[in-house]
């Protein structure tokens, strides 16, 4: 049985349309108080609280190019009361920051590719990250990525089927209950 308690909160995302373009804008939380490594010898949990915001715009003008850009900030308070009395942290209250950037281009939805970015940083703690020189969870990077689709663009055989309008036969955007399509 788990004794662990954890509520995951996503608050609604904003999204603004404009056809060939969209917006979203959003944020989430996480609420944890877990026995670190199910050790339940004490009486106490580590208390965990990430809050962030995300955000995200995407091109689709035309069907040969889609371009999109995502963004994120993620922001941790750990209050670690269990961790300090098993002599696993030095310090009971943390904290972790982090912010990643990604945007992609694809090519008639076959072939693309993904440059990112990422960087973390929080408050130093010697037995926590004692393996890190810094003292500290400290990270940032790039991520490259290249894709390639055979079977992703128009008429390919895996490509997902748009409804089709009972009266007409026509394929379209969407369909009501009733089979028939929906005004865009």
């Amino acid at each position: 049985m788990r004794t662990s308690r954890h509520h995951r909160q996503e608050i609604p995302a904003k999204a603004k349309d404009y056809g060939d373009q969209n917006f979203e804008l959003g944020g989430f939380g996480l609420f944890a108080n877990l026995h670190p490594g199910d050790d339940k010898t004490v009486l106490a949990t580590d208390g965990y609280t990430d809050l962030g915001l995300d955000a995200s715009y995407q091109f689709t003008g035309n069907p040969m190019n889609t371009y999109t850009v995502n963004a994120r900030y993620t922001h941790e308070s750990q209050n670690l009361t269990a961790s300090t009395l098993l002599g696993a942290v030095a310090s009971p209250h943390n904290h972790l920051d982090d912010v990643r950037v990604d945007a992609s281009y694809y090519w008639k939805n076959m072939l693309g590719g993904s440059v990112g970015a990422f960087n973390t940083w929080g408050s130093a703690d010697a037995l926590l990250y004692n393996n890190n020189r810094t003292l500290r969870a400290d990270s940032s990077g790039f991520v490259l990525q290249a894709d390639y689709t055979p079977f992703g663009g128009e008429g390919a055989p895996l490509e997902p089927e748009r409804p089709t309008d009972r009266r007409t036969g026509q394929s379209t955007a969407a369909c009501d209950r009733s089979g028939h399509a929906v005004p865009g």
